[in-house]
């Protein structure tokens, strides 16, 4: 699918970089579509636990790779149909939603999302003073995820990884495509 090696690892990937030779023991990334269908994404868990009466915050904290939202219940801040830092799959069906209704599978770039519509926040001015607190945390919060995402990176294409577990080992020694 080539997605990136930190997608996998966040998505639960355990083998980087086996999926093509079908041995992913979590369905992530196989090239096989037999061996794909096989599995329940995350996502589709997600929603079948919501429509099953399962909390959305909760859910969120508990399946969400994104480690800024997870903590929050997978609360985001308002945000506008013009609003470029947010990707135009999730302004559309954020949009599209009513108040207290979830979203299906919306899929932005390499990401899926399930969203759910608390509230629609009618646009206006607002002052400074008002709103400073919250664009504060917002900012550190979009900084700190991109740091941590950079560093990650760095550490990983720096790093000289020994793997303990001999099957990972071994996985990890075989020749790639």
């Amino acid at each position: 699918f080539g997605i990136a090696t930190t997608s996998l690892v966040a998505m639960g990937c355990i083998l980087v970089r086996q999926c093509h030779s079908n041995t992913c023991p979590v369905g992530i990334c196989t090239q096989d579509a037999k061996l794909r269908e096989k599995f329940t994404g995350t996502p589709e868990k997600v929603i079948n636990l919501i429509k099953g009466g399962g909390d959305f915050a909760e859910l969120a904290r508990r399946y969400s790779t994104n480690a800024a939202t997870a903590k929050q219940g997978g609360r985001l801040p308002a945000f506008s149909r013009e609003d470029d830092s947010v990707p135009r799959a999730m302004r559309d069906a954020a949009f599209a939603l009513a108040p207290g209704k979830v979203s299906g599978i919306v899929q932005a770039g390499n990401v899926f999302h399930v969203l759910k519509l608390h509230k629609r926040v009618p646009t206006g001015k607002a002052k400074y003073e008002d709103v400073k607190d919250t664009l504060r945390q917002q900012l550190a919060e979009r900084l700190t995820e991109r740091l941590k995402v950079e560093i990650l990176s760095i550490l990983r294409r720096n790093a000289k990884i020994e793997y303990v577990n001999p099957t990972l080992n071994k996985a990890m020694r075989q020749p790639r495509p």
